[in-house]
């Protein structure tokens, strides 16, 4: 241990000063020695978390084996603990309350591009790598990979003082011998204004399920990872590590979390406007990414930027969920459907023209509930997802319907029998894509959107101009056949990081494009030739539709939608 300690210290000292490299074969450091920011962290990148799982699974087709996976989760405060696969072992803050959040760290062998055996995919000669993938928002993305050329918030094991084997480390508990990568450790005071050190848990055994979608193997961690179209897929650890930080004036969201703190700023404790209550490191990333170009945006501060050496790479895929205590208003078996002047109405906000407060008014029933108030979770503004729904739902010939913020009373609505009915609508703001599943889960009567690939206990999608995505299995094939609208076209660039020399970032943006890293994929297909990905051109959301190819392998008809869950 000594000796593991003084090579650390070693390392630390000598990446401080070093260029930022790939850890190529050369490269046989420690993991540990990997996590030093700035310096030996193979590649980083981050924006949109409709595109978190894009991203992922993108560098999960370029690792040979992964030795360790980092993932934040919050806990305590006001964070509720729905379905045991939610929530991080250990019982932390708060009668053991936790959400796992979209900010990863991986830690593997990468595949050697030069190997036949690996067409399209790693890098030349392989090597370790350290890879760190965070879902702050696509207006992170943007600032990081930007002309303002930003920082974005990345998960730190290794405590926000940023150097692995100090007292500061997930799990250290202020044992520098044990660094981080020890299960359990953490303070006594765990959740309290007294925390100090973040403690390092074992992530639930259902973070990898489906529903949650970090890895796209059937069976989870430890599964053996089936055939199909990629020739190699990586081995996989058996546990996942979960860095636990703490809502500490419940506000059901980690403090700092999306753009991160600086290097150095102070140990974790209560929540200030300095140090917030994430570990998460505010630093320079390889590349960013938003759900939409830039030009998407409503907002001119985002709209305005641009992404340096910007790419469009693949149709992102959303979806409208909502609790499932709504349901048709005829028949409570039946889900709730919707078209676009229904979805615009219950976007709108309380008192606005055409704006519908209860689910009565938009066809459907809250079984159960007292009242049929319709409960909307949104994104913030700044969020691709956001604005793919915007671009999708709220524009038309007439110009933009109003997308909500304030809760309130709708003006009055006549009823069918006779009479009027006045009702409230609650409009609440979520900041990432498992905010708003949550929100949806925990409110009976609430609605929302997310990535399609996103699903949580208690909710159910929505089918929308006669698609239910949940019924239609292969939704990619309708997005790629003009069926299914619900979509945006994900674009990105590099950050400051990013010279044009890092071999990993470059090949993470060519994966993105590659169709075979994506088999059995339900929330993005890459954008493909002429002949491949999707059949037609959208180089906005909102704009009109030119066809590259004919697809011929089209369905003739849709499914109908699932029953109610």
């Amino acid at each position: 241990m000594k000796l593991r300690n003084a090579i650390l210290a070693l390392g630390t000292a000598v990446a401080l000063c070093a260029p930022l490299a790939f850890a190529g074969a050369a490269h046989s450091a420690p993991p540990d020695l990997q996590l030093v920011p700035d310096t030996s962290d193979t590649f980083r990148t981050t924006g949109c978390s409709g595109c978190f799982v894009t991203q992922v699974k993108a560098q999960l087709a370029n690792f040979a084996s992964i030795d360790r996976v980092f993932r934040l989760c919050g806990s305590g405060g006001g964070y509720t603990t729905a379905t045991a696969n939610d929530a991080c072992n250990g019982g932390f803050g708060g009668g053991g309350n936790s959400q796992l959040l979209d900010y990863l760290v991986i830690q593997g062998q990468l595949k050697d591009s030069n190997n036949a055996a690996n067409p399209g995919f790693g890098v030349p000669g392989g090597g370790a790598a350290t890879v760190r993938i965070s879902a702050g928002g696509s207006n992170v993305g943007i600032q990081c990979a930007g002309n303002g050329q930003g920082t974005g918030g990345f998960l730190a094991p290794e405590g926000n003082d940023g150097i692995p084997g100090t007292a500061d480390d997930a799990g250290s508990n202020g044992i520098v011998a044990n660094g981080f990568g020890v299960v359990g450790g953490g303070d006594a005071n765990v959740g309290t204004a007294n925390m100090v050190t973040p403690p390092l848990a074992a992530c639930n055994a259902g973070l990898d399920r489906a529903s949650e979608y970090l890895l796209p193997y059937p069976g989870g961690f430890g599964a053996a990872a089936p055939g199909g179209i990629l020739n190699s897929n990586p081995t996989l650890p058996t546990t996942q590590l979960c860095v636990v930080n703490f809502d500490l004036d419940n506000n059901v969201a980690i403090n700092g979390a999306p753009l991160g703190i600086a290097i150095g700023s102070g140990a974790v404790g209560p929540a200030t406007a300095t140090t917030g209550e994430a570990t998460n490191l505010a630093v320079s990333c390889d590349t960013g990414f938003a759900d939409v170009p830039t030009q998407d945006f409503f907002n001119n501060t985002f709209n305005a930027d641009a992404f340096r050496n910007s790419d469009t790479y693949g149709a992102q895929i959303f979806k409208l969920i909502v609790n499932q205590n709504v349901v048709a208003k005829t028949d409570a078996t039946k889900k709730v459907a919707l078209a676009q002047p229904q979805i615009q109405n219950i976007f709108t906000g309380p008192g606005k023209s055409g704006s519908i407060c209860s689910w009565d008014a938009a066809g459907a029933q809250a079984v159960g509930q007292p009242n049929d108030n319709i409960f909307v979770c949104f994104r913030e503004d700044g969020s691709g997802t956001r604005e793919v729904f915007r671009n999708t739902w709220m524009l038309e010939s007439a110009g933009q319907k109003s997308t909500g913020t304030a809760s309130g009373a709708c003006n009055a609505q006549p009823l069918e029998a006779g009479g009027v009915k006045t009702s409230t609508k609650t409009m609440t703001q979520r900041n990432t894509g498992g905010d708003i599943a949550t929100c949806v889960q925990s409110n009976p009567n609430a609605i929302g959107y997310v990535d399609v690939a996103r699903s949580k206990a208690g909710t159910y999608a929505v089918p929308v101009l006669g698609v239910d995505p949940e019924t239609n299995a292969d939704i990619v094939t309708l997005v790629k056949c003009g069926m299914y609208p619900y979509w945006g076209p994900l674009a990105g660039g590099d950050g400051a990081r990013n010279t044009g020399t890092n071999a990993l970032a470059n090949q993470h943006k060519a994966t993105l494009k590659n169709l075979n890293a994506f088999p059995g994929n339900t929330n993005y297909i890459p954008l493909g030739t002429a002949t491949t990905g999707v059949s037609y051109l959208k180089t906005r959301t909102n704009a009109p539709y030119g066809f590259k190819f004919i697809p011929t392998s089209c369905p003739g008809f849709l499914n109908p939608p699932n029953p109610a869950p």
